[in-house]
């Protein structure tokens, strides 16, 4: 346990702090450092909560053996010399041995990582072979290279993947021309926030806010590199909240969370069976958990505006709208032009690597063109506009390489961000069919069928031509060249 002079001294310095801070004083060096120099005092007495956490649950699971045998002890006895004292004293060690049995789930669940599974669902062989199979089936043993070279070495291995994810987040450079073209095309972008809204998304959070957004959080899920769960810092919450409100401030004026806290840890998960290819693994962004508020801050106040920005085809990652909708609405075009035998053309583009692939530049142009005001543009470049990440893999890790592009897998505004980016593309859909290069399929008794986004998937559904194909094949090749998406 730690020592109460310890706990009393840490308390006196984090009060100390937090008068400095807040006194928002202009002393060179003090007043930038402060607000994280608290954070960090706070994070390592929660780190000391965390090992009581596991020193607990390991006390909880010793405990667990030792009532299960006794309680077939007990059994026996009772067989022989039922007495009412021996069976109060059987129900009282059944009810333990059950709350500590539910203890044990909890921590197998989390383990496990399978978290559709019930509270009270009884341990057995399954949960600690899924432990097994689970490594099993994100281990890496060999890859393949683009030059079909094979490597098995770790070390080699190591260097294959950084080598993979430096280039994959390494920023594009884009010309003169294609900057102008990106600019026209932006230009069809016709839907606006308003002026009120944007006081609104880009004010300085508040206690209620920031303890809202953490109460909220989904629990049993893996930290970042900071070690730190929403489960440590809730049970903390009472030494670390001041900290964490401060720090959180700090970024609102700054727009930077320093390195420490824009620095990921990449899981990767295999997306098929060809695991050989780093092609086919999806990485999975571990972000510090001071990173994961300030974004889930700036996600929840936007949330009911992405509707309003993206138009109703994109129905991926938008609130109020369904994956299922446009996935239908699609099947039922073919059916429908099929029955009428009209000859349609169905075209479906799929975003390679759609998250790792957006442009900041892109991006940030996207949403000044929509109206985001300045001051909310640069808290999302101070969340994803730079930044470090490194890769496990097999209980190792690669060096760190830059994020120069893409919104990360895990972080809670990515996908807002990735339906904002695809609103361009709409756009420019729209204005090719209003200038008649492109003719989508007739539906009876509504407007032309031509485009349906769900998330980085897309449906085209155009009435069968060559010049139809041609249009759209140019169309498609100008958002690639102008937003990095391929």
């Amino acid at each position: 346990m730690t020592s109460p002079i310890l706990i009393l001294l840490m308390i006196l310095l984090l009060s100390l702090v937090t008068a400095v801070s807040r006194s928002r004083s202009s002393q060179v060096g003090i007043c930038p450092l402060t607000p994280l120099w608290a954070w960090e005092l706070a994070w390592g007495r929660a780190r000391e909560v965390f090992k009581e956490i596991r020193r607990e649950e390991q006390s909880q699971r010793s405990k667990l053996q030792v009532q299960q045998q006794k309680l077939g002890e007990l059994r026996l006895n009772l067989a022989e010399n039922l007495g009412e004292s021996n069976l109060e004293e059987y129900r009282t060690l059944e009810e333990q041995v059950r709350k500590t049995e539910m203890l044990e789930q909890s921590i197998i669940r989390r383990m496990s990582r399978q978290t559709w599974l019930k509270d009270g669902d009884r341990c057995s062989k399954y949960f600690f072979a899924l432990l097994k199979s689970k490594h099993a089936h994100e281990s890496m043993t060999s890859i393949t290279t683009e030059d079909r070279t094979t490597l098995e070495q770790e070390e080699q291995i190591a260097e294959e993947i950084h080598r993979f994810y430096r280039q994959l987040y390494q920023q594009l450079t884009i010309t003169q021309d294609e900057r102008q073209e990106r600019r026209k095309i932006l230009e069809l972008v016709v839907h606006k926030v308003p002026e009120e809204d944007n006081l609104l998304i880009a004010r300085e959070p508040s206690m209620s806010e920031l303890t809202d957004m953490v109460q909220t959080m989904a629990r049993e899920k893996v930290p970042g590199e900071d070690g730190l769960t929403v489960e440590v810092l809730l049970a903390s919450w009472e030494w670390t909240s001041r900290a964490c409100l401060l720090v959180t401030q700090e970024f609102w004026e700054s727009k930077s969370l320093g390195c420490k806290n824009v620095a990921a840890v990449v899981k990767l998960l295999p997306t098929t069976e060809e695991k050989q290819f780093l092609n086919n693994w999806r990485p999975i962004f571990l972000l510090p958990i001071i990173y994961k508020i300030a974004a889930r801050i700036l996600a929840a106040r936007i949330k009911d505006l992405v509707p309003k920005l993206v138009d109703p085809e994109q129905t991926g990652f938008v609130d109020g709208r369904s994956i299922t909708d446009n996935i239908l609405c699609v099947k039922l075009s073919q059916e429908l032009a099929g029955q009428r035998n009209v000859p349609s053309l169905f075209y479906k583009l799929d975003f390679a690597k759609a998250f790792d692939h957006v442009q900041h530049e892109f991006l940030w142009e996207t949403m000044r063109q929509m109206g985001f005001c300045q001051n909310y543009i640069e808290l999302i470049q101070g969340l994803v506009g730079h930044g470090s990440a490194k890769v496990y893999f097999n209980g190792t890790a690669t060096n760190s390489f830059s994020l120069e592009r893409g919104v990360r897998q895990g972080c809670p505004i990515s996908p807002l961000l990735f339906a904002l980016s695809t609103q361009p593309l709409m756009a420019l859909l729209q204005d090719e069919e209003k200038k008649g290069n492109l003719k989508g399929l007739e539906i009876p008794g509504g407007r032309p069928l031509l485009h349906r986004l769900f998330a980085d998937d897309s449906g085209i559904t155009l009435q069968a031509s060559e010049q139809n194909f041609s249009n759209l094949r140019v169309a498609v090749a100008r958002f690639e060249r102008v937003s990095g998406h391929s």
